[in-house]
């Protein structure tokens, strides 16, 4: 189970390496360039951080590429260092704000210099970065599609498509359906497969947004057959959930269940995770509906399970990310520490006395210890951070876990409740039926009436109960053990339910008896516990 972390990261750490000696040579041909060349060069550099996910190396080589620019105005240089900037605040740093900051300069720049497209794409990413103002989003996308299809650029295009149509799915499904349609055809004249799987799928979401649910089945079983005979599971995975979304829509839970089924089965197949988490949750939703609460409650843990192993893999990711960032500093303090060696061979070479090249070899050695013991210290720093990070979301996995828990104990706790209220009701009813004098009737009434009262004590219940509780309140039995060794298995699962916050009324539902019995067993608690009658029992019991 952890051989896909320990995988990621050896696969990061290589690809550093090899990139890393890419960067290098980059890095020191920039090095006796000048103006807007250099300016394009640390552009380039700062791509290449950017595509391999280095991003604060990303925004320093932009920075410089836009530094520069501006010193030799160099307009079009500015722009593109500051579409890249604004590319990393938005997808990389998840920063709006910043990202703003960086479109509004961009705007400026594109305005006066007449540039259409980078009009365009300042359009586009403020359309996508608008979340509060919905109109005037789809208004910037709108304008900034207008411009990309009088300029004929294709790809942007198809993605704006693709992008309205998403943003105007739940508000308006048939304009929806209108984008993802041009998507379609535009994806496929460029011959962007992924882009093409993406827009059927988005086409049949459209058509059970607009209700049409025999139109999004018919589309939905044409990307089936395509998903097959292109062997794209996960297409084909996403098409029979979309199938099973239709017929759920109708309330045909049958033909719902049907298909999530053969989706599961792909992803199960497959490794489809998250396409696995959504088919859970379809069912999940099914079962609710149709009211089968224990198999809704089972296809809701594990989707929880799905989300649980995602976010450990994210974490693994994130760990893997910052080891290939580790290693990518580390080769530009080697290439650092090249250049100074460079630079002192040179400064001997040039016919420094031997006297002078000793002292200043003495004065380098001993800088470069002072530059070790300080890298060292960084690096004990970094590994600090490090460690430090990992036991936060160590902590933050273990509160999710307790929470999970002590949903699930709710959970269990509230099927119990509505089971034993059930058989009550049943075994009330039972009661009210009028028993002539045929004897064998009579004897089968009681015999219903006896199996309605096993079951409402039925002991498998509490165990499954005692041991969801033991693992959301641990060494609570034990504390209660100590207070008294007197108590009995009922009094223990009577303080387990007042542990629980339970009113009487649910406590004497789970429990099978009355009200007033339950009143009783608090009393005679309390005697066993040796408590004063000034005690409250509920807020000693909690305290344990």
């Amino acid at each position: 189970m952890y051989r896909q972390p320990i995988i990621i990261t050896l696969l990061l750490i290589l690809t550093t390496s090899c990139f890393g000696q890419n960067v290098d040579s980059l890095i020191l041909a920039a090095t006796n360039l000048k103006g807007s060349q250099k300016a394009t060069a640390f552009e380039k550099i700062g791509l290449e951080y950017y595509q391999q996910d280095f991003t604060i190396k990303a925004k320093e080589y932009f920075n410089k590429s836009l530094d520069i620019s501006r010193e030799v105005k160099d307009t079009l240089g500015q722009m593109n260092a500051l579409k890249n900037l604004l590319r990393v605040a938005y997808h990389k740093e998840d920063s709006v704000e910043l990202s703003r900051e960086y479109a509004g300069h961009l705007e400026e720049l594109s305005v006066d210099s007449g540039n259409k497209m980078m009009q365009a794409y300042v359009l586009h990413h403020k359309g996508r970065a608008n979340k509060e103002d919905f109109e005037l989003s789809i208004n910037r996308m709108k304008r900034a599609l207008k411009l990309y299809e009088d300029a004929g650029v294709k790809e942007s295009t198809n993605i704006v498509y693709r992008e309205l149509g998403e943003a105007l799915l739940d508000t308006s499904p048939t304009e929806a359906f209108m984008y993802f349609q041009k998507n379609l055809e535009l994806a496929e004249e460029l011959n962007y497969l992924e882009e093409i799987y993406l827009a059927r799928s988005n086409i049949s979401s459209a058509l059970i947004s607009m209700k049409q649910y025999e139109d999004a089945r018919k589309f939905c079983e044409r990307n089936i057959e395509i998903a097959k005979e292109a062997n794209n599971q996960d297409f084909l995975a996403y098409n029979y959930m979309l199938t099973g979304i239709s017929y759920k829509n109708e309330k045909n839970y049958p033909k719902a269940i049907e298909y999530a089924m053969q989706g599961l089965e792909i992803c199960e197949a497959n490794d489809l995770m998250d396409k696995k988490q959504y088919t859970y949750q379809l069912l999940k939703e099914i079962y609710n509906e149709r009211g089968n609460y224990t198999e809704a409650f089972q296809f809701f843990a594990k989707e929880k399970q799905i989300e649980a192993a995602l976010e450990r893999e994210k974490t693994a990711n994130k760990l893997a990310a910052v080891n290939a960032q580790f290693e990518l500093e580390k080769r530009e303090q080697e290439l650092v520490a090249f250049k100074e060696i460079k630079y002192y061979e040179n400064l001997v070479k040039n016919g420094l006395l031997i006297f002078l090249g000793i002292v200043a070899l003495f004065l380098y050695q001993l800088s470069v210890r002072r530059r070790l013991k300080v890298q060292l210290q960084k690096e004990e720093l970094e590994k600090l951070k490090v460690e430090q990070m990992l036991e936060t979301e160590e902590r933050e996995r273990l509160k999710e876990r307790l929470e999970y828990k002590e949903r699930e104990l709710a959970s269990n706790t509230m099927f119990m409740l509505q089971k034993n209220k059930m058989l009550t009701d049943l075994k009330e009813k039972i009661g009210t039926i009028k028993v002539s004098n045929d004897e064998q009737l009579r004897k089968q009434v009681n015999n219903i009436d006896r199996n309605i009262e096993m079951n409402m004590n039925f002991d498998d219940d509490w165990q499954k109960f005692k041991l969801h509780f033991a693992e959301v309140h641990p060494n609570f039995f034990e504390k209660l053990y100590q207070e008294s060794n007197a108590l009995n298995n009922n009094d223990t699962r009577f303080c387990a339910y007042i542990r629980m916050g339970l009113t009487t009324k649910e406590i004497a539902q789970l429990m099978g008896i009355s009200a007033g019995s339950v009143q009783k067993a608090r009393y005679r608690l309390k005697k066993k516990l040796e408590l004063d009658k000034e005690v409250n029992l509920i807020e000693y019991i909690s305290n344990l």
